[in-house]
């Protein structure tokens, strides 16, 4: 059945934090056997705020960088994200970056620099919104989505955030191309009061990208035809928490990661806001047409990022 509309600001907008180790919703069997011990190995450190991961078509793995907004208090002009109030200015500059890892020689070159990143306040660690995703189209072409965080309305001219670009990329370091505006869309149809956008996670298939936008709660629809953008869901609210000295807290279901399986099926995750509710969090699933989301399973709690098995 579908599911109802959000309609009350996130206390909490979601980051994807790879540095610490990856975060994995695993759908086991209930009679699973013993758990398998796994070993780990740092590929890549020092990263600035790391977002995405995907494979090129050469197998070598690209990393996202959200950055770290502007780097000295000039840089900070853009009006303050809830739920922090509008005074609490937020520093924006060209710190985010894309990389590509070589497994072979262990090699980490920086193919895009100088990406659109803002955050809370100058030389920030977080929050910071950047480029959060990429994927690849079947024609090698490179998309992406820059987060935001905030009122659409008050982007800086001529900048990427909340948007869906593409880049060649046979040519590293190429300027980026806008395909979608999701803030507009959020703006035109806006699923708060004012307006918010905060693009996720990215997944392409057979001419549609598919994101998540964890501003809006909505997961969207991107034809590769046309660059129009449809809504497909909007998701539930959460049941209100009591929090001692902050009274009932109206927890929302903030979309994160998504996989698209090879017939087309869609699956994105929640993380369920402040409180963050034990139990709370669900993996629902899309045949990609609007209002089609069913639950797939639930009892998390805050789910961040996936992937489909062979």
């Amino acid at each position: 059945m579908p599911l109802p509309a959000a309609r009350h600001p996130s206390w909490l907008r979601p980051s994807r934090l790879l540095a610490g180790g990856l975060l994995a919703a695993a759908l086991l069997p209930a009679a699973a056997e013993a758990v398998p011990t796994y070993s780990r190995q740092v590929l890549v450190q020092n990263l600035l705020n790391p977002r995405g991961l995907t494979l090129d078509p050469d197998g070598h793995l690209l990393v996202v960088e959200g950055g770290a907004g502007g780097l000295t208090p000039s840089t900070c002009t853009v009006p303050g994200a809830p739920p922090e109030p509008a005074t609490g200015l937020r520093c924006w500059g060209k710190t985010g970056v894309l990389g590509r890892f070589n497994a072979v020689d262990s090699s980490c070159q920086r193919l895009w620099s100088g990406l659109d990143s803002i955050a809370r306040g100058e030389n920030a660690l977080s929050p910071v919104a950047g480029l959060q995703d990429v994927a690849f189209r079947a024609d090698g072409s490179l998309l992406g989505v820059f987060g935001f965080r905030g009122n659409p309305a008050t982007r800086p001219a001529g900048t990427l955030f909340a948007k869906m670009e593409c880049v060649d990329y046979a040519n590293p370091g190429s300027a980026p191309v806008p395909l979608a505006d999701l803030g507009a869309f959020e703006t035109a149809n806006p699923s708060h009061t004012p307006p918010f956008s905060n693009p996720f996670a990215l997944a392409w298939h057979n001419g549609q990208s598919f994101i998540t936008d964890a501003g809006s709660n909505r997961l969207l629809k991107v034809d590769d035809a046309s660059n129009s953008v449809e809504l497909l869901e909007n998701l539930p609210l959460e049941t209100p928490v009591n929090v001692p000295g902050l009274g009932d807290m109206p927890g929302e279901g903030v979309p994160t990661a998504l996989a698209v399986h090879g017939d087309g099926t869609v699956f994105y995750t929640q993380l369920p806001g402040f409180p963050f509710t034990s139990g709370s969090a669900s993996i629902f699933q899309s045949d990609g047409s609007p209002g089609s989301a069913i639950t797939l399973t639930d009892g998390f709690t805050n789910v961040m990022d996936m992937a489909l098995g062979a």
